[in-house]
């Protein structure tokens, strides 16, 4: 994808040996054509190399057992959207935001030392680059905004740029059930509709649940992560496509 709208490239805003040179150069191109523009990223297996949600209910299951991997897994089984708003409640149902933000710290801590979670530093690089052009950055994730709001602000991104599941709370407790929009595949362009944001400049993600996002954007970037459904999607939309991140 090349960008036919502005001048050339500030060279060297993206140096991660990561990224293959031509989705590196159409990136600086495009961040500094655009500048000022909306970034929409999606989170699990994209910005964070594994899935904080499901690390969150390890720890959990590991506390109390009660089988609630294998229940999630069948209720997405069952339907997808249904068992992503499950899970949320699972998560974060009786809980204060608190106790949800201390414990999601705890996981992603010991997920980062022990290498089973990690921030991919190109897309930290990434979007470190475009917030110095001014754009807008936001999260928009199917997981709990709470719990990645936590992590969101690690790598530099204000809660108040995350867009994800939600539930009320009372008397400080969050409750059942999952709120609208639910933030699965057009969910997610739902979400960035309340901000006013459902076009945005550019998106990136990983998985077929993200590509009514991408197909929003006048840019998109693909995290391999060996999809066949994706990599067609790419090949016929032009967008970027970066492996081994």
């Amino acid at each position: 994808m090349s960008d036919s709208h502005g001048g050339p490239a500030m060279r060297g805003l993206l140096t991660d040996p990561s990224w293959e040179p031509a989705v590196r150069d159409g990136l600086e191109s495009m961040v500094t054509a655009h500048a000022g523009g909306v970034a929409a990223f999606d989170f699990d297996d994209t910005l964070l190399d594994g899935d904080l949600s499901l690390a969150l209910l390890a720890d959990m299951e590991a506390e109390d057992p009660r089988g609630q991997r294998a229940h999630y897994e069948a209720a997405c089984a069952r339907d997808t959207r249904s068992g992503y708003a499950e899970l949320v409640e699972t998560l974060i149902v009786g809980r204060t935001e608190g106790e949800l933000r201390a414990r999601t710290l705890r996981v992603l801590d010991r997920g980062l030392a022990s290498g089973s979670l990690r921030f991919r530093p190109a897309l930290v690089e990434l979007i470190w680059a475009l917030q110095r052009n001014r754009w807008e950055v936001w999260v928009v994730t199917a997981s709990p905004a709470v719990v990645i709001n936590a992590a969101a602000q690690r790598i530099g991104i204000g809660a108040d740029r995350v867009l994800g599941m939600w539930c009320r709370a009372e008397h400080g407790r969050y409750v059942a059930p999952t709120q609208e929009p639910i933030t699965y595949r057009r969910g997610k362009l739902d979400a960035l509709a309340t901000v006013g944001r459902d076009h945005p400049t550019f998106a990136a993600g990983d998985a077929p649940t993200d590509l009514e996002m991408l197909g929003a954007a006048q840019y998109g970037l693909v995290v391999d992560r060996g999809d066949p459904l994706l990599a067609q999607a790419a090949h016929q939309r032009g967008w970027w496509v970066q492996s081994g991140l």
